[in-house]
């Protein structure tokens, strides 16, 4: 089983325009920058395009603090903007199914810094990662 002992599963996809063009794509980076602030999923799949535009700011877990050792080539680096420390929160999951039917863009795992079923999370990332 994929997703171990979780509720069903819900999939929100939003649009994050990769130039600000107009009027509409400002307001769509801006709600984006509320809608990851406020909600709290356990995860979040983002391309390398959204991943760069919200992670700074974002609620997400640097997944080296997780329980779990994932393999440096697997996660993506950011740096911060009030130092040079590297920050990891992506994991890159574009090899596995069921991410490769999202599209030809890169894929990332983020985790929420505050799930409270990050047991569930590190099942499901053993499983995605290490099949089993």
């Amino acid at each position: 089983m994929l997703f171990p002992l979780w509720d069903p599963i819900h999939l929100e996809f939003i649009y994050a325009p990769t130039e600000i063009m107009e009027y509409n794509d400002l307001a769509s980076f801006y709600q984006n920058q509320v809608v990851i602030q406020e909600t709290e999923p356990d995860i979040y799949i983002f391309d390398k395009h959204y991943y760069q535009q919200f992670v700074e700011n974002g609620p997400f877990l640097d997944t080296r603090f997780l329980q779990m050792n994932i393999p440096l080539e697997k996660q993506l680096p950011i740096a911060g903007t009030e130092s040079e420390q590297l920050f990891y929160y992506g994991i890159d999951v574009n090899n596995f199914s069921p991410f490769q039917l999202l599209g030809d863009q890169d894929k990332f795992l983020l985790i929420h810094k505050s799930t409270n079923r990050i047991d569930s999370v590190e099942q499901f990332l053993q499983k995605l990662l290490y099949g089993g």
